[in-house]
Order: C-alpha cells, then structure tokens, then sequence
C-alpha cells in the first residue's frame, strides 16, 4: 500500500489545508447559527415574559391606587380595566377615587392618595360583576362606601353610563361627580359611570371635636337621585 506524506507533496498538502479551513468554517457557520438561535430563543423569552407582565401588572392610571393594591392585596384580586379617576374633597385635602375590574371578575371603588410618603384610602367592597349589573339594572344603580364627616358626607356608587345627569331633593348641599361611562373588558361588557356624590353642608358639631352619636341622623342617610338618561327617560335611585 503506498502511503503520501503530505509535507512531502505540496499538492497533497495543499488539498489537506483547503479540506481542514472548510472544516472550520463549517464548524464556524454552525457555532454562528446555534448563537443565532440561541439569541432568537432569549429574545422569544424575553417578549413572553414582557407580555405576561403587561397582562399581570395592569395600572389603574392612579399611582396611589396601584400602590396601596400592591399592599393590600384585595380579596377580589389584582385589576385588570379600570375607570377614568374622580378627583374629590376629602376634608382638608383632596383624593382620587377609581372603579375597577378585577382578574376574578369582582368590581371595585378604591379611594386613594399619598400621606406622608405612603398611600392611604379604602376599598368600598368588590362585588361581582354579574350582581353590580343587575342592581342597576333593577335599581337604576348600586351603592357602595361612604364616609361621614363634620364638613361633608360623600358616597361611592355606580350607575348606568347611559346617564346623563343627576339631581336630588335631598337635605344637605350636593354636588356630584361623575366619569365617562367606562366598560369593563369581558365579553358582553356594560358601560357604568362611576359617581361620587358628596354633601357638603356643615355640621355645628362645637369646638370639641366630634363626639360619639353627636350627628344627626340625617347625616347618615344616602340620598335619592333622579337619573337623567340621554333618550331623556328618568329613573329614581333610592338612598335605601
């Protein structure tokens, strides 16, 4: 058997140099493509796992709302669309006030702003969805919190977004403030108006403060609203 030395012939070496570079640049190319798709791999990672942030972490719009969510977490768990913000007078400063849907399908209001470095505020229940669409339905409208005080009274509820005005012949100074209808994104979504109303006649309660049973009981009643719809049809919400 004859055997070639290629330091011997230079053709031969050669051929075995040119067969050794195309071996390298094959491995090479093939380095190059699993960096490539190892690269396309993290970037898919990467988007998916933006895109799952996105859905988890929705934002009210509302810093101190989604804060004090974060801290409290609400049975009716994180939001998922929220309201346009009210913002309104809460004794000697002002609050926002934000309705929302839940990832479990309850609604709520939040009421929420910044005190001394930390959010502070209250959740006024998060019923579900189903139940707050057919109390309005049925009532014209649905509750929810309110809070009583010396200067004013305000309540949290949730009307028709086909509303297009409200009054009332109640006792007391009111005003009331109210969003664009907003619609909760699920599947046969009504719109709502989220509302605050709020009473802002005085009560002479001296100069001792607020003591217990000192207001009167018409303090703690929720008025009745005449709703204005936008074909001009009325309807009566009832202050229960």
């Amino acid at each position: 058997m004859n055997t070639t030395h290629v330091e011997h012939d230079a053709l031969a070496a050669l051929r075995a140099e040119l067969t050794i570079a195309a071996g390298r640049r094959i491995r090479r190319r093939r380095s190059l493509r699993r960096t490539a798709v190892l690269a396309a791999l993290i970037a898919l990672l990467l988007a998916a796992t933006a895109a799952t942030a996105a859905l988890t972490k929705f934002s009210t719009g509302v810093p101190a709302v989604d804060e004090l969510l974060d801290v409290e977490h609400p049975s009716g768990g994180g939001p998922v669309s929220a309201s346009r913000r009210l913002i309104v007078p809460e004794g000697d400063h002002r609050t926002n006030v934000v309705a929302y849907l839940t990832n479990k399908g309850s609604v709520c209001i939040t009421t929420a702003d910044f005190h001394r470095g930390g959010a502070r505020g209250s959740s006024g229940g998060c019923p579900p969805l189903g139940d707050v669409k057919r109390r309005v339905e049925r009532h014209a409208g649905m509750w929810f919190s309110g809070a009583i005080g010396a200067d004013e009274r305000t309540w949290n509820l949730l009307i028709d977004g086909a509303v297009r005005s409200i009054r009332t012949m109640a006792r007391g100074d009111w005003i009331f403030a109210m969003t664009p209808p907003w619609t909760p994104r699920v599947r046969d979504g009504r719109p709502f108006r989220l509302v605050v109303a709020i009473d802002r006649s005085n009560i002479d309660v001296g100069n001792d403060g607020v003591q217990m049973g000192e207001f009167p009981r018409w303090a703690y009643r929720r008025p009745n609203l005449r709703l204005t719809y936008r074909d001009g049809r009325t309807r009566i919400l009832r202050g229960r």
